[in-house]
């Protein structure tokens, strides 16, 4: 594995990232055979080309087109003459642009968000490369951000956290971009910095590859946002597919301790303890677990005549709905109080089998 620093740089001090291929080659040096992929035609055609001495007045050499269809660099101080007359064709004098679209879309894969390419309005330079979904009803978005000038980019950052009201990723071209300000600004916002050389490497085979680091980036990040995984070890989620809703789901109560859950697909058998529905102190089900079993009794339906109705009722409701948010990952509420029914019902489906216990809502 390589690293691109030379792409990374050229991200940081081209203007509008984009050249002829003789200037690109320069300011890759030996990663334009790996690159090159990443590089496309504007249609544009360039008015000056490079000199082997830059710098020198005429520089850079004019393209002249004749007549003929033939295409000239030619030096544009015709008295010295500092360098010779230099015959192209067409795709020297193009001007390639850096694909941010087809750079976006590597970023997304090698950081495992689902691929989303937007331009930021009004943030040069910015654009939506994807989001992060770890599982179904949680959505945080990835940018990546690449300027020419220190003092657009702290710009640019502000403005796009301005407007961002969940944690996200930024991608830049390298951590020495970013200003101790800049990085500490993004961390209060819960945002996460993720250079590119730390995303993207060249592999052995020539090719633009994953690096090895942006695995341990992103779980990281997901450490970040979720950090009540590490501290209930016992109690994983539910792998719930990403385009879940309420209604894909179907939890069937096997006893008092134990229920089988079905969601597209994937089922699980789970008791209490690893939904995370224990009494800490005597490790027995919650108050959230029996309430869920009574749902089921009443095949997703609960009201102030069911066995066991209280006062309590509204707020366990409460606390039953964030525990189901936690553990299968959609954000809306799963039991929502119903005028037409006059109680509390599900939005998933839920009852026991194989056989229904004595005691029922009504």
């Amino acid at each position: 594995m390589q690293s691109l620093n030379r792409l990374w740089s050229a991200c940081e001090t081209v203007q509008g990232h984009a050249g002829v291929l003789a200037e690109w080659k320069d300011w890759l040096g030996g990663e334009y055979p790996v690159v090159k992929s990443l590089l496309k035609s504007t249609g544009r055609k360039a008015r000056g080309y490079p000199c082997p001495s830059p710098g020198a007045p005429g520089c850079p050499r004019e393209v002249v087109e004749h007549r003929d269809g033939s295409i000239t660099a030619v030096c544009g101080d015709q008295e010295a003459r500092n360098c010779d007359d230099l015959s192209l064709v067409l795709d020297d004098v193009l001007i390639h642009a850096l694909d941010h679209r087809k750079l976006s879309g590597m970023v997304a894969k090698a950081l495992g968000l689902t691929a989303k390419f937007n331009p930021i309005q009004n943030i040069v330079g910015c654009w939506q490369v994807g989001e992060y979904i770890p599982f179904a009803g949680r959505r945080f978005p990835a940018f990546m951000l690449l300027t020419t000038e220190a003092s657009k980019q702290s710009k640019a950052i502000h403005r796009l956290c301005m407007d961002l009201t969940d944690p996200f990723l930024l991608v830049v071209s390298s951590a020495a971009s970013l200003t101790s300000e800049d990085a500490l600004y993004i961390q209060r916002r819960n945002g996460r910095s993720i250079p590119l050389d730390e995303v993207l490497v060249a592999n052995d085979n020539g090719r633009i590859a994953i690096s090895p680091s942006a695995s341990e980036q992103m779980s990281a990040f997901h450490a970040d946002l979720f950090p009540e995984e590490e501290e209930v070890a016992s109690s994983p989620l539910f792998p719930t597919p990403r385009d879940a809703t309420w209604g894909d789901l179907r939890i069937r109560f096997l006893d008092g301790h134990r229920a089988t859950l079905f969601c597209q697909g994937v089922s699980k058998t789970v008791n209490f303890s690893t939904m995370g529905m224990e009494n800490r102190r005597s490790r027995e089900p919650s108050v959230q677990w029996d309430l869920l079993e009574k749902l089921a009794a009443g095949h997703g339906r609960f009201s102030w005549k069911s066995s066991g109705a209280n006062k309590q009722i509204p707020q366990q409701i409460r606390r039953l709905n964030k525990d189901l948010q936690r553990y299968f990952g959609i954000e809306e509420r799963a039991v929502l109080w119903r005028d037409d029914e006059s109680a509390y019902c599900t939005r998933f489906e839920i009852h026991y089998e194989p056989d229904e216990p004595a005691s029922t809502s009504s």
